[in-house]
């Protein structure tokens, strides 16, 4: 029985064994390849990465995966770094900040360059000279004569032939500012330029200097460069009794294009450097706009308004200018100061007087009418009309003219405060007939204002403003 036994279990594992074995001899695994044989001895591709991978993978999980790094672009390394060892490592030199220049020196196509000028000892001042400011000035002379001179250049370095440096006297009187032509001259064709005593004291303008001390400063514009100013230090003028003020090298820069800034109707365009003015600009004309427009009541020829900031160059004659189109002047190192009462006191007269201009010049009339309406404006938003001095004659005015402007604007003041409404009512006239006629005194005084106004003002304008009564006649016709 034991052997029955014995036997049985012997079957019974062989049996296992066999159905073991059935089970672990399925298709042949190829250990060398992605692939595996089936029954009938066909190759099957497995999925998957291994060993496919390019050189900048790896295989993670049966994927290719990019490898990290700046050397795989994973990720890239920003503009001011390079690829080192698969690591972002900062550019060398001053550019990045790596290292930083000393304050004595510029950054220059990624160096760091000694600044120029006597401070820097790039060069030092010649003996007889003393450096100010970072200027060689000589050192005053017993002779008591004076001159000025110095070298104007673009940003590389190279002179420039043919700009205009302007000498200007600058004065106070009573607690003013007073700022006085007295020549110019062009640069010679390496950019230099001399102004000697007898220029100076002896020109056609010399009388305007007074006495010793004098006090410059110089102006430098050409085409294709922004203007530059030069004082002894910030806007301080030089003082000079006797000597030379060598100003050294000016550098002028190239204009480049205008900035704008825009709110609403008004847009404002200016040069680099003229942030500051550009404010001033654009929070006046919000500022007076409407109170201009509360005293014409006439429909702006326009639905924007620009102030535009220019060269003295562009500028061409007067510092400011209205237009139909908008506002012109000049941003000068001291148009942004208006924490000086004579500063604020420009803008708050200028804006509304070129604002007026800017809403009425298309209405046709005399100058001296174009001029008075606008002063009229201005002075009554200021509340400083004042008509009791004596008028001078306002027949031939011409270009700015204050005195003849003030008188202008009496001549329309007084006849609203005569008859109130006067004035809009005319406005509104001139604005429903346009006609050409009214460019002739003759005509708009005789017909446009004495229709509006109810009678003959030949006699008005005859007694108080320079007018005669026969060119009035004579005017007053319209073909």
């Amino acid at each position: 029985m034991n052997s029955i036994k014995y036997l049985s279990c012997f079957v019974i594992l062989l049996f296992l064994f066999g159905c073991i074995s059935d089970d672990t001899h399925g298709p042949e695994q190829n250990t060398t390849t992605n692939s595996v044989v089936d029954d009938n001895n066909t190759s099957i591709i497995e999925e998957g990465c291994d060993p496919v991978c390019d050189a900048k993978y790896d295989c993670i999980s049966n994927s290719c995966i990019l490898k990290q790094g700046c050397d795989y672009d994973n990720p890239a390394c920003d503009h001011d770094y390079n690829c080192i060892g698969n690591e972002c490592i900062l550019k060398k030199g001053c550019q990045y900040n790596n290292p930083r220049c000393d304050s004595e020196y510029n950054c220059i196509n990624n160096d760091c360059v000694l600044k120029k000028g006597c401070q820097y000892a790039n060069p030092k001042c010649d003996e007889g000279y003393e450096c100010i400011n970072n200027y060689c000035i000589l050192e005053p002379s017993e002779s008591g004569s004076i001159s000025i001179k110095g070298e104007v250049v673009d940003s590389t370095g190279s002179g420039i032939s043919g700009a205009t440096v302007q000498l200007t006297s600058q004065s106070v009187s009573n607690g003013k500012i007073y700022r006085m032509y007295i020549l110019d001259e062009k640069t010679t064709a390496d950019g230099s330029f001399y102004f000697s005593d007898s220029d100076i004291t002896e020109g056609e303008l010399g009388y305007r200097l007074g006495e010793p001390p004098y006090y410059f400063f110089l102006t430098i514009y050409k085409e294709g460069y922004i203007d530059e100013f030069i004082y002894d230090y910030d806007e301080t003028p030089k003082e000079l009794s006797s000597g030379e003020w060598n100003v050294g090298k000016i550098t002028l820069s190239d204009l480049g294009t205008r900035n704008e800034m825009s709110e609403g109707r008004f847009t404002v365009k200016y040069y680099d450097g003229d942030e500051e003015c550009a404010e001033i600009a654009m929070d006046s004309m919000q500022e007076y706009y409407p109170q201009v427009m509360e005293i014409l009541e006439v429909e702006p020829y326009s639905d924007t308004t620009d102030f535009t900031f220019n060269t003295i160059l562009e500028q061409g004659y007067g510092d400011w200018l209205g237009s139909s189109n908008g506002i012109w002047t000049v941003c000068y190192p001291w148009t942004d100061n208006i924490d000086n009462p004579q500063i604020a006191d420009m803008w708050n007269t200028a804006i509304p007087h070129e604002m007026a201009h800017h809403v009425q010049l298309y209405l046709k009339k005399p100058y001296w009418a174009e001029e008075g309406i606008a002063q009229y404006t201005t002075k009554t938003i200021n509340d400083e009309i004042d008509c009791s001095e004596e008028f001078v004659s306002i027949v031939d005015l011409h270009g700015e003219n204050m005195p003849a402007y003030d008188s202008a604007a009496c001549a329309f003041h007084m006849l609203e405060q005569e008859q109130p409404g006067f004035f809009q009512e005319l406005l509104q006239t001139m604005e429903d007939d346009n006609t050409n006629c009214n460019r002739e005194s003759g005509y708009f005084i005789k017909t446009t204002m004495s229709d509006v106004y109810g009678s003959d003002l030949t006699e008005y304008f005859v007694g108080n403003f320079g007018f005669d009564t026969e060119t009035l006649e004579d005017e007053n016709h319209c073909p």
